[in-house]
């Protein structure tokens, strides 16, 4: 337990030690109206003109007037209190986004600039001093968005709703075809979309034969004479695989049926016709935001994928082509995702889909599954069953091996990829193909392949490698021994110096191998594995190699990191399970403890971090969503739970702070060329702390495997014999394993994020969210023959939403199937606070607690804060107090407070976006505010201060003194102040998270905020090592955590709650530039650049590969993958 010595710093207070308090008196004068500004403008993720910034003063209420009114429950009544900080918080300038918003169409946001002498346009700066670079030539489609929008369109046929005879008729059935399964929204649809609809009539649907519709609809295939817009259809082609039989030349086995559309049909349709083409990126260029001359030179900002180097270079080199019309040249980016996925959780039914996106169109757009921008390419076949049964009749030796099982499903694979990659594509590859986009400009259109998004074993499948091979890795010939050397010299040296290439030596390789097999040798056979195993390849033709190496494509640049399944469900969840199995070692006391605390953290967000309600010792059905609110929630959780005298506590909290900070960088949705570099060396302080983290916690701690483990090990080894065996059942000692795929691809990250943009952009969590349309249309079968089926509801659905864009004639944020759903925009005010609330008798409710201290100095705190806010200011000076004649002045209506249950905040993103906060009375109250801390106060400065709400008041004030003075309503929060642990080493450079305690002071414990003051919502942990207290106030105050147990000792500020909490405190995010005028934090997070001592040959030469077979060292990750293919996994995939 920490002593009561320790230095807590209260916002606004000093340290004097002459009087033997640790606290800053309350500022010395009133604080004047500041010029701060509050949050303004719609959620857009960029901005095309200044925004204007507007003071966040009593006005404000006017503005909040006109918003929703909620009534408040009466259970709320008892939790209304407020608070006057002595010293005003820093003002601060959020600017939002301006109401023109940016889209991710080709119009530029910017004003036009000069050309500079690198032969480049440059836009003028925006309000966050963000301009554009672009290449010439600029294409014709360099136009405003006002002007997008006032094209024409493609010429449109009359209205058709063909095969339906009225649009009656066709509503009905897009009601029905609209979703997977019926809801109160589809029910409120129904009524409004439909049966009120201005053009429904009843009888236009009688005698309508819905099923002969559907019917016509399954078999739809391109474009018919009714409607030449339609969209197209899907093939069913039969595969043939070449299965090697030993000491046989390979016989021909056939496959049922791929189903598949064809691209080039797809990549048309989306251009000319789909919705979401009109905002279509067809100009690439570089983004950059200005600096000033103490900042040094303008820093380069990564995000969509239309900004990215890659990109940028390709639109380059085809501008390059001879050019053999006068249409302008583009790229369609495209973006491919691929993975099987169980139907049900019951049965074998299951699909294996090909989805594809288009980089032209924007991150922000794309990922949101009502946006429909996956569009399906492929069901790809499973190898049957059967396979084994012809294997066995053509070999005399032996049943079908693994290993030539696995040889016919990379097999079968390559040959469905080779009908995909048909002549048409590859002519369109080379030569492109002439389109008139639905922003109306006609343009020549060059495909290219970006990025292929998929977990590891499709990777290599894909990739034509082995899996866990000598080198796993998709992307470079790394050998598997000097994978745990992750973020060191020579880690780095092998991905840049051994990047794994298409050449015409690979291509031999494989040929001669297929020789080897063809003459009747094995898969395996020595002869083979002398020519493939250096560098683990396999003996398949790959399909991209055959169709693209001509042309100078090489394949393997294709597969970017997954962060998904290589961290979430990978790294971190291995480094947990890991700590599980430490913590089962101690006592099954220390494991109970843990699932004790994260119990008892409370939400935050809108399901960004959610409660902790199951054991999560037993990991029982968590998705990569879940693991991940574990990683955040991690550090207060572990802390004290492993003995501090062999400092194992201080080795895994750097490895949990490591881990988030690592986190976060990784996911951050915009980054610049700073946080890039933080990223680059947090992956080698990454690989630096695990192999610590092995060699000395292993030392202290043997850890067995968990009864999970047992269970599951046992369960495989009794599936692997003919006869049960009776053996000493003993559990396994484990390790951390760092000798995974998984851990050497974090090292890729930075190289991916420069090349293709934030990993949002191409992360397999969107196809893994793209599934759950898969299941619903699964519903809507007899549950037989699933491809066929699914492709034939595919055909439906994608007539509806194209036949019902066309009639509404909307842009692709109106052209979900459901109907006109528009998103909640974030309002345009720094906070709303409903009209009415539940109203609040104040002398009465003082007089029912006389002797609680929080409510001590409530009333005359709340008329000091009254009056500074109608003297102009915004906080009262403890120095020039005001008088009791002052606070006779201030009349409150009626004597009456309203308390209100809910404050929505409002603010901008690091990324340019609109978010919101909503501040309750129960599980997500704490609030930050801009400190105004004096560092020649001999106090280290820190941004923020940090309060607990308690009320959510309003009521409707006048100065008596003004004569003819008009009542006004005036909003404020009564909250508890925290104060900074300063004994409590934080920071960067510490790692550790801030750590915060209530003030102690009765008087300056409690106070008001207007609440234009407000930042936003900040998640705290409770300090769980250090226990509760009830030195302050006791536990039956109102103001009291709990009832019960009384406060927590501390608390720990979660700046990894989310992305933007995690730029607020490093002081580099862009959307930030208006909330700090010099970034705070530069000196600590410039530490973490620092170059840090070489650790030697010692840690890495203890870590060898475990002395195991290839396959059981691969348990791990094996383990890993199958769990994404449980339905559990599958079915919720969303990360914050």
């Amino acid at each position: 337990m920490v002593q009561n010595s320790g230095m807590r710093i209260k916002p606004g207070s000093s340290t004097n030690a002459s009087q033997g308090t640790p606290y800053r008196r309350p500022g010395a004068q009133l604080a004047k109206t500041p010029s701060a500004s509050t949050d303004q403008g719609p959620s857009r993720h960029q901005t095309d003109d200044a925004s204007v910034a507007y003071p966040a003063d009593v006005e404000m209420a006017d503005a909040e007037r006109e918003e929703q009114v909620l009534i408040v429950p009466e259970s709320t009544l008892r939790q209304t209190q407020v608070t006057a900080p002595s010293r005003p918080p820093r003002p601060f300038n959020d600017h939002s986004p301006s109401s023109a918003g940016f889209f991710a169409e080709t119009s530029d946001r910017h004003r036009a600039g000069d050309s500079s002498p690198s032969g480049t346009l440059q836009t003028a700066t925006d309000d966050f001093g963000i301009y554009r670079s672009y290449k010439p030539p600029i294409t014709p489609s360099q136009v405003s968005r006002s002007d997008l929008e006032e094209a024409e369109s493609p010429p449109q046929t009359t209205r058709s709703f063909w095969p339906y005879p009225n649009i009656s008729s066709f509503l009905l059935g897009n009601w029905f075809w609209g979703s997977g399964g019926k809801s109160r929204a589809d029910r409120e649809n129904l009524v409004k979309g439909v049966l009120l609809h201005p053009e429904f009539v009843v009888n236009d649907i009688r005698g309508v034969n819905f099923n002969a519709i559907d019917d016509k609809l399954a078999l739809l295939n391109d474009a018919t004479e009714h409607d030449p817009a339609l969209p197209d259809g899907w093939s069913k082609t039969p595969l043939q695989i070449s299965v090697p039989i030993t000491r046989s030349k390979p016989q021909t086995f056939t496959v049922s049926a791929l189903h598949h559309r064809n691209i080039m049909n797809i990549i048309r349709d989306t251009f000319r016709n789909h919705p979401s083409a009109r905002s279509f990126c067809y100009q690439p260029y570089r983004e950059f935001q200005k600096k000033t001359t103490t900042q040094g030179k303008d820093e380069r900002l990564f995000g969509e994928l239309y900004t990215s180097d890659a990109f940028n270079s390709e639109h380059e080199k085809i501008q390059q082509l001879p050019c053999v019309d006068s249409y302008p040249k583009a790229i369609a980016a495209l973006m491919f995702w691929s993975d099987s996925t169980h139907l049900a959780q019951f049965g074998q039914a299951k699909l294996w889909p090909l989805y594809l996106y288009f980089g032209n169109q924007s991150k922000y757009e794309r990922g949101r599954p009502t946006s429909h921008s996956a569009h399906h390419v492929a069901y790809f076949p499973s190898l049957p069953d059967n396979i084994k049964d012809f294997i066995s009749t053509e070999s005399t030796t032996s049943a079908a091996r693994p290993a030539v099982l696995a040889h016919c499903r990379r097999e079968l694979m390559h040959a469905a990829w080779k009908k995909l990659l048909d002549p048409e594509f590859i002519f369109a590859y080379e030569h492109g193909t002439v389109v008139q986009c639905a922003d109306g400009v006609t343009r020549r259109l060059f495909p290219r392949i970006f990025t292929y998004s998929a977990d590891y074993p499709e990777k290599v499948l894909l990739a034509t490698i082995r899996d866990l091979g000598k080198c796993p890795c998709p992307r470079c010939l790394i050998k598997k021994d000097k994978i745990a050397a992750l973020g060191a010299q020579s880690d780095c040296e092998v991905r840049t110096q051994s990047q794994r290439e298409d050449t015409r030596s690979r291509r031999e390789k494989v040929q001669k191998a297929q020789d080897l097999i063809a003459a009747g040798q094995g898969v395996t056979s020595t002869a083979v594995e002398n020519l493939l195993a250096d560098e683990s390849l396999v003996p398949t033709e790959n399909a991209f190699s055959t169709s693209l190496y001509a042309i100078g494509v090489n394949l393997f640049s294709f597969f970017v990191p997954d962060l998904l399944h290589e961290f979430d469900l990978g790294v971190w969840k291995s480094f947990f399970t890991h700590l599980i199995r430490l913590l089962n070692a101690i006592g099954t006391w220390a494991v109970g403890e843990l699932d004790m605390r994260y119990r008892q953290i409370d939400p935050f967000g809108r399901e960004t971090i959610r409660k902790f309600d199951a054991n999560v010792s037993e990991m029982k059905k968590l998705a990569a969503r879940d693991f991940e609110d574990l990683l955040l929630s991690s550090m207060p959780a572990f802390d004290g739970l492993f003995s501090s005298e062999s400092d194992i506590n201080e080795i895994i909290q750097d490895c949990l702070f490591i881990l988030c900070y690592w986190h976060a960088l990784a996911k951050l949705r915009l980054h610049t060329e700073r946080t890039l570099e933080l990223l680059e060396k947090a992956t080698e302080d990454l690989g630096f702390h695990l192999r610590r983290f092995v060699a000395q916690v292993s030392q202290k701690i043997v850890a067995y495997e968990t009864p999970k483990e047992k269970a599951a090990r046992s369960r495989r080894r009794a599936k692997g014999k003919q006869q049960p065996v009776i053996e000493k059942d003993e559990r396994k000692e484990k390790t951390f394993n760092m000798f995974t795929y998984k851990l050497h691809a974090l090292g890729d990250y930075v190289a991916s994020i420069r090349l293709f943009g934030t990993t949002e952009s191409w992360s397999t969590q969107t196809g893994e969210l793209e599934h759950r349309r898969v299941k619903g249309f699964w519903k809507r079968t007899n549950f037989r023959d699933a491809p066929t089926q699914i492709a034939a509801t595919d055909r439906r659905v994608r007539y509806h939403e194209r036949v019902l864009a066309k009639l509404k004639g909307s842009d692709s944020k109106r052209s979900s199937v459901k109907g006109s759903h528009e998103d909640v925009q974030p309002s345009e005010v720094h906070h709303r606070i409903a009209d009415r609330g539940e109203p609040l008798d104040l002398p009465s409710w003082l007089k029912g607690l006389p002797h609680d201290p929080a409510t001590k100095h409530f009333h005359s705190q709340l008329l000091d804060h009254i009056l500074a806010r109608l003297a102009g200011g915004h906080y009262e000076g403890k120095d020039t107090p005001f008088t009791d004649a002052d606070r006779n002045s201030v009349a409150i209506r009626n004597n009456r407070l309203f308390n209100h249950p809910l404050l929505r905040v409002n603010y901008t993103t690091y990324d340019f976006r609109r978010e919101q906060d909503i501040i309750n009375l129960s599980n997500k109250r704490d609030i930050m505010l801009l400190a105004d801390e004096d560092p020649t106060e001999g106090v280290i400065p820190h941004p923020f201060w940090y309060a607990r709400v308690l009320g959510i008041l309003h009521a409707d004030v006048k100065d008596r003194r003004v004569r003819n003075s008009a009542w006004q309503r005036m909003e404020f929060l009564w909250v508890r102040w925290f104060g900074r642990d300063m004994d409590y080493p934080a920071g960067w450079r510490a790692k550790r998270l801030d750590r915060i305690g209530y003030v102690p002071d009765e008087e300056d414990a409690f106070g008001f905020v207007d609440p234009a003051w407000v930042v936003r919502g900040v998640h705290l942990i409770p300090a769980f090592a250090e226990g509760r207290t009830e030195k302050y106030i006791p536990k039956a105050s109102i103001a009291s955590d709990s009832e019960l147990l009384g406060d927590w000792e501390f608390y720990h500020v979660n700046r990894f709650c989310d992305r933007d909490m995690f730029m607020r405190f490093t002081g580099l995010g862009p959307g930030h530039v208006h909330l700090f005028a010099d970034n705070p934090f530069g000196i600590d997070v410039q530490a973490n650049l620092e170059h840090r001592e070489d650790e030697g040959h010692s840690v890495l030469e203890a870590l060898v590969l475990p002395a195991e077979s290839e396959s059981e060292s691969g348990d791990e990750e094996t383990d890993l993958e199958s769990d994404d293919l449980g339905p559990e996994s599958e079915e919720e995939l969303i990360l914050s």
